[in-house]
């Protein structure tokens, strides 16, 4: 089992959009409403790592792009609308990747798991069966409930 730690900002963009204009290569930030920073630490490695994403639950666009340790804490002085500190567990289990995150920054306990599936609609009943005999944990689809986005999580826990 692998294991990450994240520190994850959501900021407000104010003063660094030229910035990730540049970046990215774009001419407008027009439908990317969540700007996130990372702090990923793996081992004794630290990578920091920009995102825009557009508005959804269930998919929604994504940039991303690693940065320098300089131009995060640049990053990290725009208004923080909301972070999370959590730790990734990377398991590999009948041809799925179960993702489990351990929050740590929460009022309350949580623990979630992401399985990336693009057939998602073939595989649920299995996944669920895998979450529930191997792993032994209780199955309850978050797709679409807005709380669990990592940006509102704080808000609800």
């Amino acid at each position: 089992m692998q294991k990450e730690y994240f520190e994850q900002y959501y900021f407000e963009c104010i003063t660094v959009e030229k910035d990730l204009l540049e970046l990215f290569n774009l001419n407008s930030l027009e439908g990317f409403n969540t700007k996130r920073i990372r702090l990923i630490k793996k081992n004794e490695i630290t990578k920091y790592v920009l995102t825009l994403k557009t508005s959804g639950l269930y998919e929604r666009e994504e940039l991303e792009k690693e940065i320098s340790k300089d131009l995060f804490f640049k990053f990290l002085n725009e208004p923080i609308l909301s972070s999370v500190k959590k730790n990734r567990y990377f398991v590999p289990y009948d041809g799925f990747l179960f993702e489990f995150d351990e929050y740590l920054n929460l009022n309350s306990l949580l623990y979630t798991c992401e399985v990336e599936d693009f057939d998602l609609e073939n595989n649920k009943h299995k996944i669920e069966e895998i979450l529930k005999s191997y792993f032994q944990v209780e199955f309850k689809d978050v797709t679409l409930d807005p709380k669990y986005k990592n940006s509102n999580i704080t808000k609800y826990f």
